[in-house]
């Protein structure tokens, strides 16, 4: 069994290493596993073995061209076709397929793409938008139109959309969308996406829409959940419920068991495993309900431990050939360690716990604690957060959510012979008891915990003390002392690990968040104090829930010490709503500028807010940690939004920061306050109407940032302000260009770091 272990995860490694062959990254974690699986095998007799060693070399070169025969990705597929006109046709995956205001938006499986008058050789898929009156909704569709590169927001800690791009093998976007033809598709598969839209709208007409969503998540597949909903799962840490998930196929499989009883115990199986793979079929076959469905399998089929360990294994090794991708994929991840744990730590944990617990709270508490343990390296590397509360949430929400969707399902199941609204408006019940506890679980002081990126080996480090921990056959040549020797050594590791990521000071940095056609800028202090400027705001994406909270969680902090906001415009309070449900705020600065009916929310949330308030004066200031803030110029209760800007400077060890708004010229010709700094905010998005020469003149600024969107609708940045920087010599960087950019005053020098291009420096 050791061998195999050892073997499995030499595929893995290697599948890895070739998806991302010619990457110092891949090649630095390889280092660090090779290492890994090199001190295993000296703990382990049965590894010394050639037959064992060929074993695990073989498996480690199969995964290194399994990686390496997934080819380029589907963006490098189209990387030259970028911005031509192309004619596609495809079936419209109805799934993905969403309308909002008459936009109709999908995911298109391309047939056939044509550029030029050429056919390419591609048939992954692409992003549609598209105005058009018809529901093209499971069509097979010809369109005309030009291919975008399909880009995210490009921030530490938030969302990571090129590899989700890659994993689902979306290669552009297709823009100015034109309908050429339309047809209908009679695909088993199609058939059975629009049966599952269809019960979505069952669900929707008959309970509200936020629970309507949460079921249709649970029992179908996807999400339309509001992000104040997701965020209450995830700090309870019951987020991987919102889908279908491995736990809600083995209960739902226990209740077909318990109906089926009287049948012989070959025919139950058949008929179960039967029934869970139509439901799949159902819920569109997508990769996480196939994981789920087979790691549910395993665990309720498998067998003794040893059996379902090696079946595990085997599940894992055809998921990869079937797509290597997956392995990047944090959801295959968390399924797999999780039924690993089930598997491995489960049984361990529970002849530990039923000597201090009743019997079914410590069964309860051991299938908890197993998931979580062996999956806390990922959901931290994915997350940087740790919910102290889930150990309770996971005991009494989860039998409750899931008798909700059992009950729903049932409900659903008997709908056309019998009209049960009864059943579902019971599950709704459950569904919403559920909602208000949560939220009051995750209100709690400490319910979660943030953890700022940690190095690659300390996961490493992590998972040798988990082995040791065990005391299995890796470890059986080892005596006591040196176990026990082991064990401290490794913690100690660990700990340094965690105090260097989270503790240690660190040179005085600002980031530019990218926001999109928005303003955000957090400021970390060498003691981990911070300072937010902005918050970004966009039309259909909350900005402080997925950009600004995830960013603070990565550098380990779930609190500001200052809020600064500049003024009342959307693309910079925004976000004010998703950050404040996240993160706690010590002491806003407000604008100097009346509140309108317009700005009247945002207002409110901060006047509510337990934090100490201000509003921006002319001279004002605030130190922290060495830091100074000075309100150079605050605008005037009558002014109109962008000239109400409050204009500040941020100091530390004799470099600064001007941070600008949106003021405009006729601000800046009667600015009297010394304006000289280092760097410069440059003002509204780079506008014709700021940034005028005699001002950026006085201000001398050896670094520009320009916040802007990209391809934005405003022309932004404006060439005559680029030229302005260009004649000072004044170095341009821009979010649209470089994603998130970073800049550190360290050794009396100023550098800068983009989350695109590698690393640069100022002198």
């Amino acid at each position: 069994m050791t061998s195999f272990i050892f073997s499995l995860l030499l595929f893995f490694l290697g599948d890895y290493i070739g998806l991302f062959l010619g990457n110092f990254y891949a090649f630095r974690h390889f280092i660090l596993l090779l290492a890994l699986c090199f001190a295993l095998s000296i703990l382990s007799k049965k590894f010394r073995s050639i037959l064992a060693f060929s074993l695990c070399l073989a498996m480690f070169t199969f995964g290194l061209w399994n990686g390496l025969r997934f080819g380029t990705s589907a963006q490098e597929e189209l990387q030259d076709y970028l911005g031509k006109q192309v004619i596609v046709s495809g079936t419209v995956d109805s799934l993905s397929w969403k309308e909002k205001d008459g936009l109709q938006s999908f995911v298109l499986d391309v047939k056939k793409l044509e550029v030029n008058g050429t056919t390419l050789s591609y048939h992954k898929k692409i992003r549609v938008n598209i105005n058009e009156a018809k529901i093209l909704q499971g069509k097979e569709v010809l369109l005309v139109g030009k291919l975008r590169k399909q880009v995210g927001f490009r921030n530490p800690g938030s969302f990571d959309s090129k590899t989700y791009y890659r994993v689902q093998g979306i290669g552009a976007r297709l823009a100015s969308a034109r309908l050429i033809h339309v047809k209908d598709n009679t695909s088993l598969l199609t058939r059975l996406a629009l049966i599952n839209i269809s019960i979505r709208q069952t669900l929707a007409e008959n309970l509200p829409t936020k629970l309507s969503n949460l079921l249709g998540g649970m029992l179908l597949g996807g999400s339309g959940l509001d992000d104040e909903s997701r965020e209450i799962f995830a700090d309870n840490g019951i987020s991987h419920l919102l889908s279908v998930s491995g736990t809600h196929l083995v209960l739902l499989a226990g209740l077909l068991l318990t109906l089926l009883k009287p049948l012989p115990s070959y025919l139950q199986k058949i008929i179960v495993l039967a029934y869970l793979s139509t439901y799949a079929m159902f819920c569109g076959l997508k990769a996480p309900v196939l994981r789920a469905l087979l790691m549910s399998s395993i665990v309720l089929y498998g067998g003794g431990g040893v059996e379902r360990g090696r079946l595990l294994g085997l599940a894992g090794l055809f998921l990869l050939l079937y797509k290597p991708v997956w392995l990047l994929d944090t959801g295959f991840q968390l399924s797999f360690g999780a039924s690993a744990g089930l598997i491995y730590l489960l049984p361990k944990l529970k002849a530990r716990l039923i000597f201090i617990l009743p019997e079914l709270l410590a069964e309860a508490l051991s299938v908890t604690l197993s998931v979580q343990i062996i999956t806390l390296p990922i959901v931290i590397q994915a997350f940087h957060q740790i919910s102290v509360i889930s150990l309770i949430s996971n005991i009494f929400f989860l039998p409750l959510l899931e008798l909700a969707a059992l009950l729903a399902l049932v409900g659903l199941n008997l709908w056309y012979a019998l009209h049960v609204q009864s059943i579902l408006k019971l599950s709704s019940f459950f569904l919403e008891q559920v909602l208000l506890q949560a939220e009051l679980l995750r209100n709690l002081p400490f319910s979660t915990i943030a953890i700022a990126s940690m190095p690659a080996w300390s996961y490493g480090v992590y998972y040798a003390l988990l082995i040791l921990w065990m005391d299995d056959e890796f470890i059986k040549n080892l005596h006591n002392k040196e176990r026990n020797i082991s064990i401290k050594v490794l913690s100690l590791g660990l700990l340094v690990a965690y105090i260097w990521s989270n503790l240690w000071i660190r040179p005085f940095a600002v980031y530019f968040l990218d926001v999109g056609q928005g303003d955000c800028a957090a400021i970390v202090t060498p003691w981990r104090k911070v300072i937010v400027v902005d918050t970004g705001g966009l039309k259909n994406y909350d900005t402080g829930a997925n950009i600004l909270a995830p960013f603070l969680r990565s550098i380990g902090k779930k609190q500001i010490d200052y809020l600064m906001l500049s003024h009342y415009d959307n693309d910079h309070v925004g976000g004010l709503r998703g950050l404040l449900r996240n993160v706690k705020v010590d002491t806003i600065i407000l604008p100097r500028q009346k509140v309108t009916e317009s700005s009247w929310e945002i207002y409110q949330l901060c006047k509510e807010n337990k934090a100490k308030k201000f509003v921006a004066k002319d001279g004002m200031e605030f130190t922290i940690d060495n830091t100074k803030i000075e309100i150079l110029g605050a605008g005037t209760f009558d002014s109109k939004a962008n000239e109400a800007s409050t204009v500040a400077k941020i100091s530390y060890g004799g470099k600064s920061i001007l941070f600008t708004g949106d003021m405009d010229a006729s601000r800046e010709n009667d600015f009297i306050a010394n304006p000289k700094a280092d760097v410069l905010k440059v003002a509204h998005h780079g506008s014709k109407s700021s940034s005028t020469l005699a001002f950026i003149s006085r201000v001398e600024p050896a670094l520009s940032i320009v916040s802007v969107g990209r391809n934005n609708m405003y022309g932004h940045p404006h060439k005559n302000v680029l030229n302005n920087l260009h004649s000072i010599n004044s170095k341009i960087l821009r979010t649209d260009q470089e994603g998130c950019i970073k800049i550190t005053f360290d050794d009396g020098k100023i550098k800068w770091y983009t989350y695109v291009n590698d690393k640069k420096l100022v002198n």
